[in-house]
């Protein structure tokens, strides 16, 4: 039996329904799968930031090829974690407090809206989980290549089994990170080995990025027992440290790299120039590495981020 408040499912049956904050009743929609026979439980949220269509989209489809006729242990799925950010199309924030709820956990019964949605996930379905996936990609105004976070502050061997386990995705690169506030370092601190996963982006869904990300949700199963299959490890670049290029000024942003792409010292990134087409700054990479996401629109603010890159321990 798999049980999140009054909300149950037996073995070998599929429910969904909805966890109640602030005296919402849909405030955050949940799918329990519980399979027939025993075994492992793999928790997935998408849309912890609604404008990331690509994972919201995968998880969905995942929970309706689930048969838990064929399962050995339970999926939860949330997808998508933030419905108001998502319905109101909005990048990042949560629409009814305007916080962005990957900053707000593990959150706070007592707090604003966004920390109770975080408190609900963090307090009632991390606990129940072997293994924690959160699916992102770039938002409405970024690109992102496939990549993982890894949880470092936590206990060690949660770290080595988010390590193990994200080898099945298929992905190139991985950061390790020491990163708080956010999903998957606060499952990471509760002892569940957690990952989070990025791809894609720019505001749209792509039938080629669904599947990549379905194809996850597979191997991820099947590395747990909860599906049966074979699994294929595949080999990663660990970027140790991750650079923000952020403007000084307004301006227009022309990069000249593109998501996934590796870089070298002192490599020029792009141009951020006026209105009137003068460069204002140029970034260059910090050492030798990986671009992970893009700044995708024209415009940028002061303090706007142009390009995001990680770079090697040997960068």
């Amino acid at each position: 039996m798999l049980k999140v408040n009054d909300l149950t499912a037996l073995r070998g049956e599929k429910v969904h329904g909805y966890l109640s904050v602030k005296d919402e009743e849909k405030a955050i929609p949940i799918t329990l799968i519980s399979g027939k026979n025993e075994g492992k439980c793999l928790v997935i949220t998408a849309g912890v930031h609604g404008g990331e269509y690509a994972g919201i989209e995968a998880a969905i489809r995942f929970m309706q090829e689930l048969d838990p006729a064929k399962m050995a242990g339970d999926v939860i799925i949330i997808s998508p974690a933030n419905l108001s950010g998502f319905f109101a199309t909005l990048h990042s924030i949560v629409a009814v407090d305007g916080k962005n709820l990957n900053r707000c956990f593990p959150g706070d019964a007592e707090g604003s809206y966004t920390e109770q949605l975080a408190h609900a996930i963090s307090s009632k379905v991390f606990p129940l989980a072997d293994l924690y996936l959160d699916l992102h990609c770039g938002d409405l105004h970024e690109g992102a290549t496939p990549y993982a976070y890894i949880p470092l502050d936590c206990a060690p061997e949660v770290t080595s089994a988010s390590f193990a386990a994200s080898e099945v995705l298929n992905i190139r690169y991985r950061r390790p990170s020491l990163g708080t506030g956010n999903s998957y370092a606060s499952a990471a601190k509760l002892g569940v080995p957690s990952i989070l996963l990025e791809r894609a982006g720019r505001g749209i869904w792509e039938e080629a990025d669904v599947k990549a990300f379905l194809q996850d949700l597979r191997s991820m199963a099947i590395y747990l027992g909860i599906l049966q299959g074979e699994v294929e490890r595949h080999p990663m670049m660990d970027l140790v440290k991750e650079v923000d290029a952020r403007t000084q000024t307004e301006g227009l942003w022309y990069p000249m790299v593109n998501p996934g792409d590796e870089i070298r010292k002192g490599q020029k990134l792009g141009e951020l120039r006026d209105v009137f087409g003068n460069v204002l700054q140029e970034p260059t990479a910090q050492g030798d590495g990986a671009v992970l996401y893009t700044k995708c629109t024209l415009a940028i603010r002061k303090g706007g981020l142009m390009v995001c890159y990680g770079l090697r321990e040997d960068g």
